[in-house]
């Protein structure tokens, strides 16, 4: 188990990041921009990727997040 961990924990750190700020600024615009437009099957996938975990919480017509974990 020691040598699979060990593996996993090799390979995360050679992950090198191919866009520019910027660009992933204006992504994330774009995507805001466009929310609406997206159905919400995709719209969960979407942040469902972008997080390895999240607690999320609504009450009556307000979300609020309890516990996030970014990828």
């Amino acid at each position: 188990m020691k040598t699979i961990t060990s593996q996993y924990e090799e390979k995360e750190d050679y992950y090198i990041n191919e866009l520019s700020t910027e660009e992933i600024k204006d992504m994330m615009a774009n995507l805001k921009d466009n929310w609406v437009l997206i159905e919400p099957e995709t719209q969960k996938l979407r942040v469902q990727s972008m997080f390895r975990q999240i607690v999320i919480k609504k009450e009556s017509d307000k979300w609020s997040i309890l516990q996030m974990l970014t990828v």
